[in-house]
C-alpha cells in the first residue's frame, strides 16, 4: 500500500518515531559536542599551566603555534616548535614540529608524529647534535597509572654531532612490560631496538651498510626509564641478544648483567662470530680513524676464542667472558675493565 494512502493511525506512530529519532540523534551531537569542547578547554588549561609553571624554572618547556583540533572523535594537539631549555647544564632541545593525538574511544594510547630535525646542545665539552629523518611516529599507551609500552619508528634517520654521523634506512625501539603472571614480572621491561642498512661516517669516510637488532630484559618497570628513579637499587638485565650482520658476517652477543647500586657489573656474556673472513673484509670499510681500535678488538676476540670451521665450510669461532666486579675475563685472564675510563 503507498505510503500516502496508509491509515492515519499507522502514519501517526512513524512520524512519531522518526521525529523521536531525529531529535535524539541531534541531541546526542549537541552533548558531544558539548563534551569535546569542555575538555579541550580543560586540556588547553592544563598545558597553560604545565608550561607556566616550567617558564622560570630550571627546565622550560616551549610549545610555538600551538592548536587543539581533531573534533569529534580525536584530541589533536600540535607545535610548529617544540622543545626545552634545562639551566643547570645548559641544555637545550628543539623539535620542529609535533602532533600528538588521542582518539576519544581509546585515550590511553597516544600516538605522536615528530616532524624533522631534531636540534639538541649541551655545556659539556661536546658538539650540538643533530637529527634528522623523512618519517618519525611514537605511540605509548598507559594502564592504571602505569606505562605500559613505549614505541618509536624512523624512517631515513641520520644522527649527526661533529664530524660523526650514523645514519640508518629503519630504526625502531620498543619497550613494554614483560607481563603481570606474578609482582616481579611487572617489575621488568622488554626492550627491543633495531637499524636496518646502517652506516658509520667520520668526516668524508663512511662504512659498508651494517643491521644491529638487539633484545633484553631489564628488571625496572616501564615508566621508570624515563626517569631517574632506578638509580639508588640494583639493575639486572637479562636474556641479552645482541645481533650484528656486517657484509656475510654475524656477530652474536648473549648473556646476562648485574649492575648495583654502586655502578659495579656482574655477569657473563658468550659471542658468537660466523663468516670471519666476511667480517675482516667489512672492517676495511670502516673509516680510518676507528679502523685499528676495531680491527685490533675484533683480532683479539677471535684470537682467544680459537676459530673452526663448521659443517657448512664457514669460519667460526665462540668467546666465553665472565665479568667479576667489572673486571672481564676470559676464562681466568683479564682482558679489560668496565667503566668511565675503559
Amino acid at each position: 500500500m503507498p505510503t500516502d494512502q496508509m491509515p492515519e493511525k499507522t502514519r501517526s506512530p512513524m512520524r512519531r518515531y522518526a521525529i523521536f529519532a531525529i531529535v535524539t540523534t541531534i541531541g546526542l551531537c549537541t552533548v558531544w559536542t558539548a563534551i569535546w569542547h569542555y575538555a579541550r578547554n580543560v586540556v588547553a588549561s592544563r598545558i597553560d599551566t604545565v608550561l607556566s609553571a616550567n617558564a622560570h624554572g630550571r627546565t622550560a618547556i616551549f610549545c610555538t603555534d600551538r592548536d587543539i583540533s581533531g573534533f569529534p572523535f580525536r584530541m589533536a594537539i600540535s607545535c610548529s616548535k617544540a622543545g626545552l631549555q634545562e639551566q643547570t647544564r645548559n641544555l637545550s632541545a628543539q623539535l620542529h614540529g609535533i602532533k600528538v593525538t588521542a582518539l576519544a574511544y581509546r585515550p590511553r594510547h597516544v600516538i605522536a608524529e615528530v616532524t624533522a630535525p631534531l636540534n639538541i646542545s649541551w655545556s659539556a665539552p661536546a658538539s650540538p647534535l643533530n637529527a634528522d629523518w623523512s618519517q618519525g611516529r611514537a605511540s605509548v599507551s598507559v594502564g592504571d597509572l602505569t606505562l605500559d609500552r613505549l614505541s618509536a619508528e624512523f624512517d631515513n634517520l641520520s644522527i649527526k654531532t661533529g664530524p660523526h654521523a650514523i645514519a640508518a634506512r629503519h630504526t625502531e625501539f620498543h619497550a613494554r612490560s614483560a607481563g603481570n603472571e606474578t609482582p616481579a614480572e611487572t617489575e621488568q621491561t622488554d626492550l627491543a631496538w633495531s637499524a636496518g642498512d646502517a652506516t658509520l661516517a667520520i668526516q668524508s669516510e663512511t662504512s659498508a651498510p651494517f643491521s644491529i637488532a638487539s633484545t633484553v630484559r631489564i628488571d625496572i618497570p616501564p615508566a621508570m626509564l624515563l626517569t631517574s628513579g632506578f638509580g639508588d637499587r640494583d639493575i639486572v638485565v637479562r636474556d641479552i641478544d645482541i645481533r650484528l650482520i656486517a657484509a656475510e658476517s654475524r656477530i652474536t652477543a648473549t648473556g646476562a648483567l648485574t649492575v648495583d647500586r654502586s655502578g659495579t657489573t656482574n655477569g657473563a656474556i658468550v659471542i658468537d662470530t660466523e663468516n670471519i673472513p666476511a667480517l675482516a673484509s667489512f672492517m676495511q670499510t670502516l673509516p680510518s680513524a676507528i679502523r685499528a681500535q676495531a680491527q685490533t678488538a675484533i683480532g683479539a676476540v677471535i684470537a682467544m676464542s680459537k676459530p673452526v670451521t663448521n659443517d657448512k665450510g664457514s669460519q667460526v669461532s665462540r668467546l666465553d667472558l665472565t665479568i667479576r666486579d667489572s673486571i672481564i675475563f676470559a676464562g681466568s685472564r683479564q682482558i679489560g675493565v668496565l667503566g668511565p675510563d675503559s
